[in-house]
């Protein structure tokens, strides 16, 4: 099994026991995670917001497998903490010697940003 992980913490993110796709236009920045929500003690997919699933107990798969947690930072907030992540990233492939990752690495990782930034409110 192929184990994705965060490459500044070595947190286990996702594996390819799920469907996943590399969006090109993001250079391998990030992976698209196709994931399901487990149902919880209310049956049912009536809601179509995350919160609504939480309260009715539902999970998703993902999250619980790896056991990930939920950012509650403002748009404002998450946007320095991106670019503090995006330098934590470069220093260390810095460290291991994959300087010919970086430039690839900051174009993809800075188109994801620009977009979820833009996408914010909906995410």
């Amino acid at each position: 099994m192929k184990v994705w992980k965060d490459l500044c913490t070595g947190d286990a993110l996702a594996s390819n026991e799920f469907k996943y796709n590399i969006p090109e236009e993001y250079k391998g920045a990030c992976l698209e995670i196709q994931c399901r929500v487990l149902l919880g003690r209310e049956g049912g997919l009536a809601s179509e917001s995350v919160q609504e699933l939480k309260q009715k107990g539902h999970k998703i798969d993902v999250v619980e497998r790896f056991q990930l947690r939920e950012t509650t930072l403002e748009k404002v907030d998450w946007g320095t903490y991106v670019k503090k992540y995006v330098k934590k990233v470069k220093k260390t492939l810095e460290q291991d010697g994959l300087n010919e990752r970086i430039p690839v690495f900051k174009e993809g990782a800075t188109a994801l940003a620009h977009f979820l930034m833009k996408n914010y409110a909906s995410l």
